[in-house]
């Protein structure tokens, strides 16, 4: 039986500024009219209120602006953790593992200064909470490797 692929994706090097841009605009006008078909379909809205309330939501007053802006930092820096470990095709708990590591270390670092008995008491209840809801196994190698410092 011969196999031949339905699609074959590969870089094109020779391609012009100009026709990369044309393609992604392509892309995000696409994706523009296809959501706006499955929100018409879905709930019957116009899909250019909807937009509008959207563009609205994000940009509306100033306050909103700098919500957005945080939120994009906060992601922009996630996805600046996460890449090296995808780069080098070894496997990682993911951007939201990361920051519950994270900030369970600087919790722990921080309130060791305070009160270490404290810091132990937290500590474990977060390791806990951790294995059992995001973590999984790999809760047991965080327990070792805090116990053992």
């Amino acid at each position: 039986m011969n196999k031949h692929a339905v699609l074959h994706i590969s870089k094109r090097d020779g391609l012009p500024w100009y026709g990369a841009w044309a393609i992604r605009g392509g892309a995000i006008l696409l994706a523009l009219v296809v959501c706006a078909i499955v929100t018409t379909a879905l709930t019957g809205e116009n899909p250019i209120g909807v937009y509008k309330t959207m563009f609205a939501g994000a940009f509306g007053t100033k306050r909103k602006m700098w919500i957005l802006g945080q939120n994009i930092a906060i992601l922009l820096v996630v996805s600046l953790a996460v890449t090296p470990a995808f780069k080098m095709r070894f496997w990682n708990v993911g951007g939201e593992g990361q920051i519950l590591i994270g900030g369970h270390r600087s919790l722990h670092d921080f309130a060791g200064r305070q009160d270490p008995q404290l810091a132990a008491d937290r500590h474990h209840g977060l390791r806990l909470h951790a294995g059992r809801r995001h973590l999984g196994r790999h809760s047991c190698y965080l327990q070792g490797q805090v116990e053992h410092q």
